[in-house]
């Protein structure tokens, strides 16, 4: 059983990645004529990622806030109706993942930033429109 839960997490995990990193992806593409201009006129690519890493941190921790107020509110839910699971027994797990769900959300958010600024900082200007 709990080789199966793990199976499915890191599934969901795996999908939860690709589509913040697809979604990050078409939102950097949005802007390549931006960061085409901003090349041309001399901006250093640091100066031009920075914004787009932090904008993307900052909604993965919105992001990641919401996560755990649902999981808290589950958590708390199924307390209430089933008290012989004592789900709030173990406060230090309970503090981890609400912890580690805003560091994984700002965690991938930022990677998968950095990682598409870097791919329209190399693109050559003839390659914008393909």
């Amino acid at each position: 059983m709990t080789l199966w839960i793990l199976v499915i997490s890191g599934l969901f995990s795996l999908v939860a990645f690709l589509l913040i990193n697809s979604s990050i992806r078409l939102s950097i593409y949005a802007k390549r004529f931006i960061i085409k201009t901003m090349q041309m006129v001399g901006a250093t690519p640091g100066f031009i990622r920075k914004p787009f890493i932090l904008t993307n941190i900052k909604l993965g921790l919105i992001g990641a806030i919401m996560a755990d107020v649902f999981i808290g509110i589950v958590l708390w839910r199924v307390k209430q109706s089933i008290p012989e699971l004592d789900v709030l027994g173990d406060w230090k797990q309970v503090a981890w993942l609400l912890l580690g769900v805003p560091f994984i959300g700002m965690s991938i958010a930022g990677i998968s930033t950095f990682l598409a600024a870097q791919r329209f900082l190399k693109l050559r200007t003839s390659e914008l429109y393909d």
